[in-house]
């Protein structure tokens, strides 16, 4: 597996976010120096848009997280990559889970 995906799946494992969040992280969206990121947005189809519940919230990350982002160099491997593949049948507001 290549080093960006395994970074994106650590990712995933340690912060629970959902699929069209991870897809739709950026750069911006994190700030490592506080330790945590903001959800500002959601991979829907093939769109951005706000996330389940229609508000940002923040998300601690853990040291082993912000080691591992401070390891890859910006932008991540995964953004914008995967485009399309959530496959909610509802917008994310209304999906469950």
């Amino acid at each position: 597996m290549p080093t960006e995906w395994k970074t994106f799946a650590f990712v995933a494992l340690k912060t629970g976010l959902r699929v069209g969040e991870l897809l739709a992280l950026k750069w911006e969206d994190l700030d490592l120096a506080a330790g945590r990121l903001m959800v500002r947005r959601t991979l829907w189809h093939t769109q951005e848009v706000m996330p389940k519940g229609g508000k940002v919230r923040e998300v601690p990350l853990g040291n082993e997280v912000i080691m591992a982002l401070k390891a890859r160099s910006p932008p991540p491997a995964w953004s914008r990559r995967g485009a399309g593949r959530c496959r909610n049948k509802k917008p994310p507001a209304e999906a469950g889970g």
